[in-house]
Parts: C-alpha cells; structure tokens; sequence
C-alpha cells in the first residue's frame, strides 16, 4: 500500500506482501485488518519488514497505527518496520502478533 499522504481509514482489510508493503507518509489508521507476510514464490528475499513510514520532523501528524490487527505470515521472518526519515512514527496496539514477526520487532535502517 502507498499510503503517501492525507488521512486514511482501513478497516476488516486483508494486506500481504514482503518489504516495506505499507509505507509512505499518511496519517492512517489500521483497525481489524490482518497484515500478513509472505515471500511468495520468490527465493530472492528471505526476511522482511512490514512498515516503511516517511515522517519528517517531529510536528509532522503522520504515522501509521495498527489497532486490533492481526500479524502474522509464513515462511521467514519479518520485522514491524523501518524508518524511511528521521522520526518515522509507527504504533501497534492491541494487536496479535505471531512468530512470523522477529523478536527484536523493528529494524535499524540508516537514512
């Protein structure tokens, strides 16, 4: 999902990928929806990172927040996110998260 700018409301929504396959710079919700990782059918990568979040400075009102999400996935493993600028936001809140997700949760990404 590019979720680049504006606000946004996602709800009972099923959402798959590998790398960064929420990203971008909007002020989103994701209430009830099953995020799930999965490489597919392709062998070029193996763990992956769920969120790639924009935000660029601290009185930006961006960032994503997971309320009441499943996440979870197959094969190998994922991280929660990474930060694609300096105060990328992201929130997950009472949510499941399965052993598809690593437990170190969130990638070091250096801008």
């Amino acid at each position: 999902i590019n979720d680049d700018d504006g606000r946004h409301y996602y709800k009972n929504c099923y959402i798959q990928g590998s790398t960064d396959f929420i990203y971008g710079n909007g002020q989103s919700l994701f209430e009830a929806s099953t995020i799930y990782f999965s490489n597919g059918k392709s062998s070029l990568h193996q763990n992956g990172v769920i969120t790639a979040q924009y935000r660029n400075s601290p009185n930006d009102p961006s960032g994503f927040v997971f309320k009441n999400c499943n996440i979870s996935g197959t094969g190998y493993k994922t991280e929660l996110g990474r930060p694609m600028r300096p105060y990328a936001r992201v929130i997950i809140a009472y949510s499941y998260l399965s052993d598809v997700v690593r437990p170190e949760g969130w990638s070091q990404f250096k801008y």
